[in-house]
């Protein structure tokens, strides 16, 4: 897989839906070769796995990150977010359905 592919799969994931859903397969290589047409993150979106699926999708390959960057970009956005789950759970008590100061 390309890390540009990655972009879509990314954003299928996120929002739950095809990219470029309705469209045809000759109607979305002309719409990119063209350049009018990307694939947009909703303004909800995470702005971490948008700003590291922008950069598969740059247009110079040598601007894209290499699987051991993007992979290690992802692996601290998993740390970050575990961490801040930990701190969400240790200050909700579950049977009271409190917070917990």
């Amino acid at each position: 897989m390309r890390v540009c592919a990655c972009y879509c799969l990314y954003r299928e994931m996120y929002h739950g839906q095809r990219p470029y859903e309705g469209m045809h397969a000759a109607q979305i290589v002309m719409a990119c070769a063209q350049g009018s047409t990307c694939l947009e993150w909703s303004k909800d979106s995470c702005s971490e796995i948008a700003r590291i699926s922008r950069a598969c999708m740059a247009s110079s390959p040598h601007d894209r990150p290499t699987f051991a960057i993007l992979m290690h970009e992802l692996a601290s956005l998993e740390d970050r977010v575990r961490m801040d789950g930990m701190r969400i759970s240790k200050s909700f008590d579950a049977a009271s359905g409190r917070c917990v100061r």
